[in-house]
């Protein structure tokens, strides 16, 4: 069975979440810097990473380089995986 692809599961999450109900996001929409999320945002993303990919997500490690889009998050998610 293939693999399922981090980067969409992130984008229905933060889709699912969004307050305006808008879901015209792609995975490299800069999740910040476009205002798609806010740093209250940010951290539930980062709680979902964690319950949703068992995996523990350092402090330091919150960065736009990590969680700057949906393709970031993915790549994070599969370095520590």
């Amino acid at each position: 069975m293939p693999e399922p692809k981090i980067a969409a599961e992130v984008l229905e999450y933060v889709t699912r979440n969004r307050p305006d109900g808008t879901s015209q996001v792609a995975p490299a929409t800069r999740l910040l810097e476009d205002g798609v999320i806010d740093s209250l945002g940010l951290l539930d993303l980062v709680a979902f990473v964690e319950e949703q990919y068992g995996i523990y997500v350092d402090d330091f490690e919150v960065d736009l380089d990590n969680f700057g889009s949906a393709e970031a998050v993915e790549r994070y998610v599969r370095s520590k995986m």
